[in-house]
């Protein structure tokens, strides 16, 4: 587990355990786990009335990873820098130093390979000896029923995915999609409504709930909070389309088209989705 962190803080500084303002950025030098933990509890509690010259952050790296770190309304948002097309993660300061200090990730892949490892115990040879057609049928079902659970273990991801699709689609819009509208083809028209609704917005940081990443090149992510498990992914692309004075996205999802009721706001399948800053 990593103990020692390279940190930098732009745009603020702590002075008797308080965060304020100030211009530029200070660059800490490698600083332990609690002087760290003691910057992110100040950082938190930075009062948001203050005059900053650019956003207040803190910058943690280690030999191989980068962190930026947010304050939103005493909301710390750590972002990898590494990873800029995930969205940040909301985090208490505990949550946030498993992140950086590898604790986190050693346990999801503990977690992972005991999946594994119960997978692999319940995996059973067929039996040898004269045939049995009864034998044989319950035999299959059972093999179909341990092939699921290996294609469990080995396609986690590609089936949270399926299932995160089904999460999102609403059993109250029925069989039916909403029609989007028209596609607007007017390509500076397409490419100003583009840059409008260009980020990444979520339900909320709670694991089981949702958010949508929609990116400039006309691609778009939805995905799923896991807890201390990586988010689940649905990749998709999206059209701006208008119908009665209302912009949309439409995709090939099940939920259908995602409205866009403000700037900073979007509905999809029933669920309001709030831009993150």
């Amino acid at each position: 587990m990593i103990r020692i962190f390279d940190v930098a803080l732009a745009h603020f500084v702590i002075e008797d355990g308080r965060a304020v303002a100030m211009k530029g950025v200070v660059r800490l030098g490698k600083i332990n786990e609690e002087a760290l933990k003691a910057i992110l509890l100040a950082f938190k509690n930075l009062d948001p009335v203050q005059e900053f010259e650019a956003e207040p952050e803190v910058v943690i790296a280690t030999r191989l990873d980068k962190w930026s770190v947010r304050n939103d309304l005493h909301r710390l948002i750590l972002y990898d820098l590494h990873k800029l097309h995930l969205p940040g993660m909301i985090c208490t300061v505990e949550e946030l130093l498993s992140e950086v200090n590898e604790s986190a990730a050693a346990e999801r892949r503990a977690h992972s390979q005991a999946a594994s490892f119960v997978e692999s115990e319940t995996a059973t040879e067929r039996p040898s000896g004269p045939y049995d057609e009864g034998a044989a049928l319950e035999a299959q079902a059972e093999g179909g029923g341990r092939a699921s659970l290996r294609l469990l273990g080995l396609l986690a991801s590609a089936i949270l995915l399926s299932c995160t699709a089904v999460a999102f689609y609403d059993p109250a819009q029925g069989s039916g999609r909403e029609d989007p509208g028209t596609v607007v083809d007017h390509a500076s028209e397409r490419e100003a409504l583009r840059n409008q609704v260009v980020g990444v917005y979520m339900t909320g940081s709670r694991a089981g709930q949702h958010g949508i990443v929609v990116q400039q090149d006309g691609s778009m992510k939805i995905f799923q909070l896991n807890g201390a498990a990586p988010p689940s992914f649905i990749n998709d692309v999206y059209q701006i389309c208008r119908k009665e004075g209302r912009i949309s996205l439409s995709t090939h999802q099940p939920g259908g088209a995602v409205r866009v009721l403000d700037k900073d706001t979007l509905l999809y399948c029933s669920e309001q989705y709030k831009r993150v800053p």
